[in-house]
């Protein structure tokens, strides 16, 4: 996946400054915003003709499914997922007691 430790020169925390329209990613450190994040980096600095392969381990899978999902537009050629953690989440003991709960809110 994209294994970026800072973010680029050229961000703020959780916006794009070379595109106007971004909007803020108001979780940038959530699950769902660290998608986003890698969402709009692969939209906004990655050149369109690039063909892409997407690589993830653990629960970078469930980001790598989530950029295939909701990024049809990107050049994606191959993607691999490595001991996805998605696999079987609700097998595991803390997914037993947790699933429920999390269906219920």
């Amino acid at each position: 996946m994209l294994g970026m430790l800072w973010p680029p020169k050229t961000r703020r925390f959780g916006r794009l400054l070379d595109d106007p329209n971004a909007r803020e990613i108001k979780d940038i450190y959530g699950l769902c915003g660290q998608g986003e994040y890698k969402l709009a980096f692969l939209r906004t600095d990655v050149p369109k003709e690039m063909k892409l392969v997407v690589i993830g381990h653990s629960v970078g899978c469930y980001f790598s499914l989530q950029i295939l999902k909701h990024g049809p537009e990107l050049p994606i050629i191959r993607c691999f997922l490595l001991f996805p953690a998605i696999e079987r989440m609700t097998e595991s003991p803390n997914s037993k007691l947790a699933n429920p709960l999390l269906c219920w809110l």
